[in-house]
């Protein structure tokens, strides 16, 4: 496999990657120099893996953690929280590659100093995703004060071409996009499963009707199957995304999701015979709260 001249490789700053899972695992992808960390606390080369001894200073920290569901619908961000009270005084700045309830990053940033901005990340598990090879990256959205963002976007530019888009924009718009994307394929996903219903009722075959919807070419033919034997969406992040959407945007006196709280609903009547690893319609508290703790 050809190297590219050491002449042109850009040396990158001190990266840490928190949490090396599916996502810090593509971050990894990336910078190949820096070091990762895991729940035991043990800090490891990317490059082999081999353990770093002492603690070192960074200047950049990817946060990779799970933000699990809570039975009321939530985004659980405490492990964010531990995450960052245990490395706050080892590195400069931080982005939050988990997904976390909209304000979370404000939040921090008040918290701790200005020192934060969120990336949406769109990494799926889905077998050929299109945005799982990082030679082919093409967006990266920063989320907060310039002042943060414009580093880690200088950041990427080291280890990215000049193809991949950055976009800078404020915290929560980036937060929403993230819930919006996922709120947006699961819409799809129902909208599909519902015309194959409709199709099946009248002899209509869901394949032929599919294709040649997917004739207008405004129509894309991303997450379009319909899985006879799966009905609905599930895994690890519609549900939860969607669920977070709804949550946080019961706590406010104006803007209900009331089309995604429809969806959850319907989805989980489509679901009922499933065992599913995350709740799809949670028991959601009568008094919601908007309060990151």
């Amino acid at each position: 496999m050809l190297k590219p001249h050491r002449d042109i490789i850009n040396k990158v700053p001190k990266v840490l990657i928190i949490g090396y899972g599916w996502v810090g695992q593509f971050i990894g992808e990336y910078f190949k120099k820096a070091h990762y960390v895991n729940e035991d606390g043990v800090v490891r080369r990317v490059e082999d893996n081999s353990v770093v001894n002492g603690y070192h200073n960074y200047d950049f920290g990817f946060v990779c953690v799970p933000t699990p569901m809570l039975k009321n619908g939530r985004c659980d961000i405490s492990i964010v929280r531990g995450a960052v009270k245990n490395w706050i005084d080892w590195v400069g700045q931080f982005c939050l590659k988990s997904t976390v309830e909209i304000g979370t990053t404000n939040y921090l940033n008040k918290k701790y100093g200005n020192r934060f901005c969120f990336s949406p990340e769109y990494l799926g598990e889905t077998v050929g995703h299109p945005l799982t090879d990082a030679r082919k990256e093409t967006f990266i959205i920063l989320g907060g004060d310039k002042s943060v963002t414009g580093d880690f976007a200088e950041l990427w530019t080291l280890v990215t071409n000049s193809y991949t888009k950055i976009y800078q924009v404020p915290a929560e718009t980036a937060e929403l996009c993230k819930l919006m994307e996922n709120s947006w394929i699961a819409t799809k996903v129902m909208f599909c499963n519902e015309f194959f219903s409709l199709a099946e009722s009248i002899g209509v075959d869901w394949n032929e009707l599919r294709q040649v919807w997917l004739a207008d070419p405004r129509v894309s033919p991303s997450h379009t199957w319909v899985f006879r034997n799966n009905r609905g969406f599930s895994g690890k992040c519609l549900p939860k995304d969607i669920n977070n959407l709804v949550y946080y945007f019961g706590g406010l006196k104006n803007g209900k999701a009331k089309l995604m709280s429809f969806l959850l609903r319907r989805n989980a009547e489509l679901r009922k015979q499933y065992n599913d690893e995350v709740m799809l319609l949670p028991n959601v508290d009568k008094k919601f709260t908007k309060k990151t703790d």
